[in-house]
Order: structure tokens, then sequence, then C-alpha cells
């Protein structure tokens, strides 16, 4: 109940996680153990009362100048794999500011896709707004393309 007309400026262990998760990810398999990538993350988390959706602010530094058009370019460049649960758009891009929205924009794609909007030019590089169904796109969906791949790519 304390959800309910409140934000919860702390949630254990989910500032740590996205710290590392993406190391992990961006990492390399050395043997059997994951080498982390060395890119710095610092992250804030919020609880919010929204049935759906993760939403990330996320300010990224750049070694040279983003531009939006240069940044909204890359993002909507980027394909996801071609797998059968894939989203057709795997990101997609708003020119709104006040998107993506949880309500409005979780369930793009199936709720495979990813919503990316206010993407902003900041004096380090860029800040945008970036959702994902976590649930759909998150831990089942994840799994289900992670089948597919192994399929795909012959492991089974």
């Amino acid at each position: 109940m304390q959800i309910l007309n409140n934000v919860i400026p702390f949630v254990q262990n989910e500032e740590e996680k996205l710290e590392s998760e993406p190391q992990k990810i961006l990492g390399r398999l050395e043997g059997d153990k994951i080498s982390m990538h060395n890119m710095k993350v610092s992250a804030s988390c919020n609880r919010v009362g929204v049935i759906d959706g993760h939403l990330e602010n996320v300010w990224a530094k750049t070694e040279e100048n983003v531009t939006v058009q240069k940044a909204k370019s890359a993002f909507k460049q980027l394909k996801g794999l071609e797998l059968s649960s894939s989203p057709e758009v795997f990101i997609e891009v708003f020119e709104e500011e006040n998107r993506p929205q949880p309500r409005l924009d979780r369930n793009r794609g199936g709720g495979m896709s990813i919503s990316v909007g206010g993407i902003k030019e900041t004096f380090e590089g860029i800040q945008y707004n970036c959702l994902a169904h976590n649930t759909i796109r998150g831990a089942a969906g994840a799994s289900i393309l992670n089948g597919e791949l192994l399929i795909d790519s012959k492991w089974f």
C-alpha cells in the first residue's frame, strides 16, 4: 500500500544490478568466466506505481559530440536479431519530448520493442528516456529470445 500515491526513492539491490549488468552484457567470455566491460555506470532507482514498464533516464558521456539527430539515427538503425519473437521495430524513437510513457508505450511491438525519446544534447554527451516492458521484453521475452538464438545458432 506504500506505493499508492507515492514514489519510493530507493529499491534495495536495484542500483547495484543496474550498474553491473551492462558491464556483464558488454563484457567478454574468457573461458568459463565473464570479463566485465570497463564502462562506468551510476544508477539511482525509484519505485513508481505502474503495472508494467521500466523507464530509465540515461545520461551517456561520449568521446565525440553527438547531436540529437545523430543519436536518433543510431537508435533507428540498430536492428534486433532476426528471430521469430523479435519485434519488427527493435527501437522505436519518439519525437515528442514527453514520450515514452509506460501506460502508452510499454506494449509496442507486442511488448518486445524498446522505446526511446526525449533525446537531448548535454555538455558531455546525450540524455534520453528509455522504456522496456519489464516482463514481456525483460525476464520472459529475453528467455524466449535466448532460446531461439541457441536453436538458430545450432547450439541444440
